[in-house]
């Protein structure tokens, strides 16, 4: 059985998933670390592409969301930190070693719209897929929103804030089907250091 909030998921032996039944009758050895998962409710709508979990929350885009973000393996965890357009974490996040410029913030590279912040105004306002951290550590059709998608995020959803798990952040409840995800409060990183973890959306 669950605690409130949660429901049952699957059980594994030494690891692996064996079965999705519940309840489920097996043979194992003295040592055999078999175990019974559950997870939070607000996941159990989940379905999975290539390998991780999404949810619908009835979006007029039909656009579905990750129940975690790039580099984490529970909703709660922060996940890794990326600079626009880059695919990997960095450990300093600043002019000097971000990939698109040369050393200042005034001679971009790509992903630029104005002369007076680069050295040739690309327009390019989207991610293309070789600059996306979702599309290249997740592969599938996965890839990281748009400002118009973030947007409806925003607009057809209600956003408590809330803990989960020991973590502060947003549960994001769909006002269409009633299902959600958790948005951690992760902020934004730089030399070593994360701050202003509450204003992420301001940050990105």
């Amino acid at each position: 059985t669950a605690n409130s909030g949660y429901v049952f998921k699957n059980w594994t032996l030494g690891g692996e998933v064996v079965s999705t039944e519940n309840p489920y009758t097996a043979t194992v050895t003295a040592n055999s670390e078999f175990v019974a998962n559950f997870e939070a409710e607000e996941n159990q709508s989940g379905e999975l592409h290539n390998g991780h979990e999404y949810v619908d929350l009835g979006l007029p885009s039909g656009l579905k969301w990750a129940t975690c973000n790039v580099g984490a393996t529970t909703p709660e965890e922060y996940g890794d930190y990326f600079a626009w357009g880059e695919t990997e974490p960095n450990t300093i996040y600043d002019w000097t070693t971000y990939k698109y410029c040369d050393g200042s913030g005034s001679r971009i590279t790509k992903y630029a719209t104005g002369y007076s912040y680069s050295n040739a105004p690309d327009g390019l306002t989207e991610l293309e897929m070789t600059d996306d951290a979702a599309y290249i550590n997740w592969g599938g059709s996965w890839r990281i929103p748009t400002e118009e998608e973030m947007t409806e995020l925003i607009n057809n959803c209600n956003w408590t804030w809330v803990t989960q798990n020991g973590i502060s952040g947003y549960k994001v409840t769909s006002t269409v089907n009633g299902n959600s995800i958790f948005l951690p409060a992760t902020g934004a990183k730089g030399d070593g250091y994360v701050s202003n973890q509450e204003y992420a959306y301001y940050w990105t």
